[in-house]
């Protein structure tokens, strides 16, 4: 038996999927990344699945937010939207942040020169 020997049960598995999040170029597109998804989460209430039923588990918490409950069909479909524009108002500024390049050895980029980056493109910089 060489090194080249997987047991048989091995090769019949599955391949396991794995999604990881692409690793941050430098300080200004991390935080831009954090604000992206802290305004996503704040934006509507979170989509909840019944495991048992596969309904909507907390339809009252869109009621309260929306003025009426909604189902899960509903529900996705307003995550999707909201996502998209929460996704929409930060794309410019995580693009130029990426193009500023990887943090270098002294300490940049800045946020002022994300900043003026900014301003040449005509993008809110929000941060």
């Amino acid at each position: 038996m060489g090194f080249d020997h997987t047991p048989s049960s091995e090769q019949d598995a599955p391949p396991i999927k794995l999604a990881v999040p692409g690793k941050a170029v430098n300080a200004l597109h991390l935080e831009l990344m954090e604000r992206m998804t802290l305004d996503d989460i704040g934006a509507s209430p979170m989509v909840f699945v019944d495991n048992e039923t596969g309904e909507l588990e907390a339809p009252d918490d869109f009621a309260a937010a929306f003025g009426r409950p909604f189902t899960l069909s509903e529900a996705l479909a307003l995550d999707g939207l909201i996502g998209e524009r929460v996704r929409s108002k930060h794309r410019m500024a995580i693009i130029i942040a990426t193009e500023q390049g990887p943090t270098r050895l002294d300490g940049g980029p800045t946020l002022a020169e994300f900043r003026a980056a900014c301003a040449l493109e005509n993008v809110n910089p929000i941060l």
